[in-house]
Parts: structure tokens; sequence; C-alpha cells
């Protein structure tokens, strides 16, 4: 799909333009398969397609929805959401939320863990390399999956990223 690069691009162009600015930017990009729309402000972006089926939220301000977080990929209690991506469409959906807490790395690993087990996802990665600490589970059944990576940041804050996918082919 060539169109995608050419929207990500937009998507960028529109996030950059409105950092720290309130006003909203809208407009509607055409291409052989339909219309997008995509529409920006306050550190926030959002494409979409013309029959609303399918959409992609990029938010550089933490200024996403948590009720777009699977429950099997909450945040850390107290953390700081900087940026988020979230995309949906054909009864699949999937992100990336960043965060930092002051809590240790391992406090945040044995917290994604306790929430994807209790989801009943299985375990599929858990490792250490050099401080980096990454956990990956999976639901065979629902095809859910989500994976974390922890690393200690400058300043002593903790940052995470966690990545997850609801559905799939």
């Amino acid at each position: 799909m060539r169109v995608l690069p050419v929207l990500c691009a937009v998507a960028v162009a529109f996030l950059v333009a409105s950092c720290g600015k309130k006003e909203e930017k809208n407009v509607t990009v055409s291409t052989p398969e339909g219309n997008v729309s995509v529409s920006s402000g306050g550190g926030q972006v959002t494409m979409q397609s013309d029959n609303g089926k399918s959409s992609v939220t990029i938010a550089s301000n933490g200024s996403a929805s948590a009720a777009s977080v699977p429950s099997y990929v909450s945040v850390y209690p107290g953390a700081k959401v900087t940026s988020t991506v979230i995309g949906a469409g054909g009864g699949n959906g999937g992100g990336m939320v960043i965060y930092t807490t002051d809590a240790s790395p391992d406090a945040v690993i044995a917290f994604h863990k306790k929430q994807a087990e209790g989801a009943g996802l299985k375990q599929t990665v858990d490792m250490n390399m050099q401080g980096t600490l990454t956990y990956a589970a999976t639901d065979e059944k629902t095809k859910h999956s989500m994976q974390v990576t922890v690393t200690k940041a400058d300043g002593g804050m903790t940052q995470a990223e966690a990545v997850w996918s609801s559905g799939g082919n």
C-alpha cells in the first residue's frame, strides 16, 4: 500500500506544525482507494478513512484516552504518558504507548506480567539485555498480544514502551 507512507508523512507534518498550538487543522487526502480525513490540534493527529472503518491517532502529548488502551496493557499507575499511537480497522486494532515513571524497571515489568496473565495471555518473551527488560505475551485464541520494553532513562526515570495488537488474521 503506497498510500500509507504519504499519510504518515502528512500526519507527522500536521503534528509538528501543531506542536504547542490549540487550534485545529483539517484536510482531506484523496487517493485511488478513497478519501482520508486528517485532523490535528493540541499535539494530536487523527487519520480516518471516509467509511469510518479505519483510523489512526498519534498523540505527542499523552492526550490519547486511556480507554483506548486494552486492559492487558494498562499504563503503570502514576506514570506519565508521553506519546501514543492507536489504530483500528477491520475488526483489528493495536497501538503503542510510551510513558515514564519513577518506579523501577523490575516493578514495571512485574505490573505488565500481572496484567497480561490476568487477561489470559501466555508469556512468549522475558529477557534482560544489559538492563533493558522486555516481556511479551500472546493469547492464541483471541489473537491478543503485547510487548513491553523497559529501561532506565537519563535522570533516573524509567521509560516503558508498550505495544499491543488485538485481533488479527
